[in-house]
């Protein structure tokens, strides 16, 4: 037997949980759907949300690889040290993409920022072009389905979106989910929509 010293147990802990590059390992599936740009289709994956106190808008980050905690801070406080790759280069150099959703505080997508490397920067799209169908979800957790209207034009770029996801909502920044927490989230969802709906052969009056 031997024993690591406390730099190399640290060093071990990190391997296990990230990724060269800034995407992270191990991270539960919370998302499906796809982000298209010029006809090619990306299947998106991985959601992360926080609550923005500034503008008062839920930002939804969903992305085709999962993020790690390094690189996740850096989106939602916008600003880098420069040390580590963000987001942003990885989209540059076409091994990211991802879409941000920034709901409003009348569950309604207002804006939503592509990012793929066919733009080069996060190009951002606002207007009531958006469907959004909420969750209604209990405690600090966004989710739902969301899609463009239509094809969206960017100069010659078309893009367009199709996703369902479930999140916790940071209030400092984006959180990374746990899957025994999205698993009691979508089965208390799961509930809740099911109490909704009358029983075969009708119910009692308003029970929908």
């Amino acid at each position: 037997m031997f024993f690591l010293s406390r730099a190399a147990q640290v060093a071990l802990v990190a391997s296990l949980f990230a990724t060269a590059g800034g995407f992270a390992a191990e991270q539960p599936s919370n998302a499906s759907g796809s982000l298209t740009v010029n006809g090619q289709k990306t299947a998106l994956h991985h959601a992360y949300a926080f609550h923005n106190a500034q503008d008062k808008t839920t930002r939804v980050l969903i992305s085709d690889r999962s993020l790690d905690a390094a690189m996740l801070a850096v989106e939602s406080s916008g600003e880098s040290s420069g040390d580590t790759p963000t987001l942003r280069d990885l989209t540059k150099q076409g091994k990211a993409s991802a879409i941000e959703l920034f709901v409003n505080n009348k569950n309604e997508v207002e804006t939503v920022e592509v990012f793929h490397k066919v733009f080069g920067m996060p190009t951002p799209t606002s207007g009531r072009k958006f469907w959004y169908e909420a969750y209604r979800l209990s405690g600090a957790w966004i989710g739902g389905r969301s899609r463009a209207m239509q094809p969206e034009t960017f100069f010659k770029d078309v893009w367009d979106y199709d996703v369902t996801f479930l999140a916790p909502v940071g209030q400092k920044g984006y959180e990374i989910p746990t899957a025994a927490a999205i698993d009691a989230q979508h089965k208390a969802n799961d509930a809740r929509e099911a109490a909704r709906m009358l029983p075969a052969g009708g119910g009692d009056e308003g029970a929908i």
